[in-house]
């Protein structure tokens, strides 16, 4: 940076923000055809070669459950909570 053009550090906190709170609810994800847990998405994943493992890249919208052998929608839902939301 050339002399005389200093970067004003007026209102940047050197504290990190704080960590967004976590929710006391724990989730499931369910199949919205035959309400099993056993479902999967599709994804992607990348080799770490710092972590020297595979990490997860992103994740797609399409679903499937292994018990009912069908492409599905996920239902997302609490755990305990009688009520579920469709997912994608």
């Amino acid at each position: 940076m050339a002399p005389g053009n200093q970067m004003s550090t007026e209102g940047i906190s050197a504290d990190p923000a704080p960590a967004p709170a976590k929710t006391a609810s724990r989730l499931t994800m369910r199949c919205s055809y035959c309400d099993s847990e056993n479902v999967m998405r599709d994804a992607w994943a990348t080799w770490s070669v710092e972590d020297q493992s595979w990490c997860l890249g992103n994740v797609f919208d399409a679903a499937f459950c292994e018990d009912c052998e069908n492409d599905t929608k996920i239902v997302e839902g609490v755990i305990g909570s009688q009520e579920g939301q469709a997912d994608g």
